[in-house]
């Protein structure tokens, strides 16, 4: 007599949506002194730099003439290109601190519990994969597919052939953007097992998300949907502000006259005043701490979805 089929275990999605809050319940305080003030802070100073760099730009209004130099755009590349590096170093390190707690509890670390190590290198590489398998793979693809039909088409130069590449054209941003979810699921594990086996890990997530990337993906959406809502929020502010600022000016006739050198001083002016600054330091403010509230959401959302498939699957081994 054979055995009947083991029942599938519901998936506890609102457990694993709020786990990053819930897990955290009774140790805030701990969190946030040990991860939260340092990633938030750091975080701040990053943005605040740059805006602070933004500023120096918009008042050396000459920059932006016709002519720019070669120097001006080399310090320019340099202060950017280096903001955007610093930026990646803190999220890797911020992410994989928040794994570890919501992993094994540890909480150690060079400023906190945030490290500068090969973990972070590691993965940071993981990230860089993951985005290259996720949004620039299928766009190849499909550029490649849309090409070569192309190319069919005008060779044999039919009705058919022609309504073929039309058809082609039609599915192609349905399933790029199909391949796209289907990847980003599949692969949204990639980043706890690199940190938890300590070596270069991708297609493992494959294994252990199977028969599970629909449960997954209603955690993800529902996770960015409130994520979209904080960032809404900050947007208007953001837009709020900006237009209050904006629009006197071209309530001025002598400015709506005026030639671009005189127009774009006049704008600089206005965003570099005192008030303005204040306005985009609380921005910056509020964008971290949404950021801080997303790297909890994620980071738990994502460990509690590892440890529940592990033990679903047989396999909770950090080897």
């Amino acid at each position: 007599m054979s055995k009947a089929p083991a029942e599938k275990i519901p998936f506890p999605t609102s457990q694993c949506v709020f786990n990053g809050y819930s897990a955290a319940r009774g140790h805030q305080g701990l969190l946030l002194r040990r991860i939260g003030l340092p990633f938030g802070v750091l975080i701040f100073l990053l943005y605040g730099s740059a805006l602070y760099v933004t500023s120096i730009v918009l008042s050396d209004f000459p920059l932006f003439s016709e002519v720019m130099t070669a120097e001006a755009v080399g310090k320019l590349t340099i202060l950017y290109g280096s903001i955007i590096i610093f930026n990646l170093l803190i999220m890797t390190s911020g992410i994989n601190a928040a794994f570890r707690w919501y992993l094994t509890g540890d909480l150690g670390g060079y400023i906190g519990a945030l490290r500068f190590g090969m973990d972070e290198m590691r993965t940071l590489g993981v990230l860089l994969a993951y985005w290259l398998l996720v949004f620039t793979l299928p766009y190849i693809v499909m550029i490649v597919v849309v090409v070569l039909g192309i190319a069919i088409s005008v060779s044999l130069s039919s009705f058919a052939s022609t309504m073929a590449v039309g058809t082609l054209f039609l599915l192609a941003i349905p399933s790029l953007f199909a391949a796209m979810v289907y990847l980003s699921v599949k692969l949204s594990l990639c980043v706890p097992l690199s940190l938890e086996r300590k070596k270069f890990t991708m297609f493992a997530s494959f294994r252990l998300t199977r028969k599970r990337g629909w449960e997954l993906l209603g955690c993800y959406v529902i996770m960015g949907l409130i994520y979209m809502v904080g960032i809404v929020a900050i947007s208007t502010f953001q837009n709020i502000m900006f237009m209050r600022r904006i629009t006197p000016l071209f309530a001025d006739s002598d400015f709506m006259t005026s030639d671009v050198a005189a127009a774009f001083e006049a704008m600089s002016n206005m965003l570099t005043s005192p008030v303005a600054l204040a306005g985009l330091v609380i921005l910056v403010f509020f964008q971290a701490l949404i950021g801080l509230l997303f790297l909890f959401g994620y980071t738990g959302l994502t460990a509690f979805s590892l440890r529940f498939l592990q033990k679903e699957k047989g396999h909770f081994s950090a080897s």
